[in-house]
């Protein structure tokens, strides 16, 4: 995931490791971003990678989440 205060410039990432399970067919992903500023837009893109960690082209749109 690649994330900013600015919505062109999401230079900060945050990467999570996951894992599938054969029993359940979907994937939930998350991410801790620590030390974020108070009352603030942030934006955010979540890009797929293949399994060496490259980027295999499929992604989000940008989104938005506001800290208290």
């Amino acid at each position: 995931m690649h994330y900013g205060t600015d919505a062109k410039n999401l230079i900060e990432v945050a990467q999570s490791p996951n894992r599938s399970n054969p029993s359940h067919p979907e994937l939930s992903f998350r991410v801790r971003i620590m030390k974020l500023n108070s009352n603030t837009t942030y934006y955010y893109k979540v890009e797929s990678t293949g399994a060496t960690g490259a980027s295999d082209g499929v992604s989000s749109s940008v989104r938005t989440f506001k800290t208290q």
